[in-house]
């Protein structure tokens, strides 16, 4: 099996409320569903691979979480 690693900015509205890395089995794409820790939202971007092979992703938080 083979993981897709990201560098993830977790959003609400604009502000950013946490980074960090996180893994997913299968490749993400624009407005799929994600959970970070137990937070649910979407994925808003995704940028390129980095130095380090992370692709950035940026999850935009589902309203009344």
């Amino acid at each position: 099996m083979t993981l897709t690693t990201y560098r993830y900015e977790l959003r609400e509205g604009d502000s950013v409320l946490a980074t960090g890395h996180i893994s997913f089995e299968l490749p993400l794409e624009v407005g799929d569903p994600v959970e970070v820790g137990r937070r649910r939202g979407v994925v808003r971007d995704l940028g390129p691979r980095d130095a380090n092979g992370e692709t950035r992703l940026v999850v935009q938080l589902t309203p009344n979480e």
